[in-house]
């Protein structure tokens, strides 16, 4: 089918398409940014893309990057139809759904005004469960969060079933979508950069090393994650206090990422007298992020609850770093695929040291590193991922 067409006999104009998700990536780090981005770049070569995001608020209204159209809401109900009444006056061929709130709203609009678009959606994580996750953390009341995470549940089914396809992630993610909506997705394995995201040799790591102050001659752990509740960060700060003395002497940690658990983790790594071995780096920027993993020995993903995929253990993987990861959601078909043995034993502080310490023992990093490069580049392309996008796309465009 084609996904574009002849305007005048003289110039190729391309379909109109939606994209709608929460942020860019330089305005809140995190798995859905990067996917939605890096689709609405890789489609941009065949279609015109109107990239419709939540946005912050410190971030412009409307502007141009590269071929792609953002428009940014802010969360407001009203200033979103007012987008969406504005570019539905072009003749759109599709919508690719990946944020719930907006792609409810979305939905409902066109509900309201009857207008019917072949809508994709990309089912990322069941947002009621990421909020009673954050919610039981915050310590929000039993009925404030059964009433938020039933209306959350509601709003995300009415966007999926106003959808022709339902993209998940992985296996995991295709079966929490079965269990939470009763729905079924098709599945297209995620996958990063690996031109962008690559090994550096020795003397690059010792510069680069220098650049980020990681001591050099220690074997460096590194993980990136929002500081939220599921991602575990607490759980592997408890784990480096229990790594044998002999073997945490050879280690340092760095924790990268933002969030609302910033001040809680800072006073654990304080109270259990970590400073020296355990720093949280805050946000990477993005054109330093491939070298600073690179510069790294090895990751880890020490996840409590609710891992659809785990974009960031592609890009270790991609980087030439092996991936040490607790058994939750699609970490172990993810991180296995490279080596089983990879896996803790379980999610609590003792199972991830017995982890850390075990691959501090094993004699075959070097060619661990070096079969996780070529895992990334087999398993995980982000291209070989937003083909198959694009191809749904194109194939529900009447």
């Amino acid at each position: 089918m084609l996904y574009a067409h002849w305007n005048s006999g003289l110039k190729m104009k391309k379909n109109e398409i939606i994209i709608i998700s929460d942020y860019l990536l330089n305005e809140s780090p995190g798995g859905q940014a990067r996917v939605s981005g890096g689709l609405s770049d890789y489609l941009s070569k065949n279609f015109s893309v109107n990239l419709i995001l939540r946005g912050l608020k410190t971030s412009a209204h409307t502007e141009k990057l590269g071929e792609v159209k953002v428009f940014r809401y802010y969360g407001n109900v009203f200033s979103l139809f007012k987008i969406l009444s504005n570019i539905f006056q072009k003749q759109i061929k599709a919508i690719n759904f990946h944020d719930p709130y907006g792609s409810f709203f979305c939905a409902l609009y066109m509900s309201i005004f009857k207008i019917k678009i072949p809508c994709v959606y990309t089912f990322h994580s069941p947002w009621s469960e990421e909020y009673e996750i954050r919610a039981l953390k915050k310590g929000y009341s039993h009925w404030r969060i059964k009433i938020c995470s039933f209306i959350r549940k509601k709003m995300e089914f009415f966007a999926l079933s106003k959808s022709s396809v339902i993209i998940t992630e992985s296996f995991y993610m295709n079966d929490r979508l079965g269990q939470v909506h009763g729905l079924s997705g098709k599945i297209l394995i995620l996958g990063v950069d690996t031109e962008k995201f690559i090994p550096i040799n020795i003397e690059q790591k010792e510069i680069f090393r220098k650049k980020f102050n990681l001591p050099i001659g220690k074997i460096v752990f590194f993980t990136l994650r929002n500081l939220e509740p599921r991602m575990g960060i607490e759980n592997l700060i408890k784990a480096i206090s229990m790594l044998d003395k002999k073997i945490l002497d050879k280690c340092f940690f760095v924790i990268g990422g933002e969030g609302y658990m910033k001040e809680e983790l800072e006073r654990l790594i304080y109270s259990l007298d970590l400073m020296n071995v355990c720093r949280l780096e805050g946000r990477i920027k993005e054109e330093n992020l491939p070298s600073f993993y690179a510069s790294c020995d090895a990751f880890i993903l020490p996840t409590y609850k609710l891992e659809g995929f785990g974009l960031v253990s592609a890009e270790a993987m991609s980087c030439g770093l092996p991936v040490l990861a607790t058994p939750i959601g699609a970490n172990e078909s993810v991180v296995g695929v490279l080596d089983k043995s990879l896996i803790f034993k379980g999610v609590n502080p003792q199972d991830i040291a017995d982890g850390i310490e075990k691959f501090i023992l094993r004699g075959d990093i070097a060619s661990l590193s070096a079969r996780a490069r070529e895992c990334a580049q087999k398993n995980y392309s982000f291209d070989s991922y937003a083909l198959k996008t694009k191809n749904i796309i194109t194939e529900n465009i009447v």
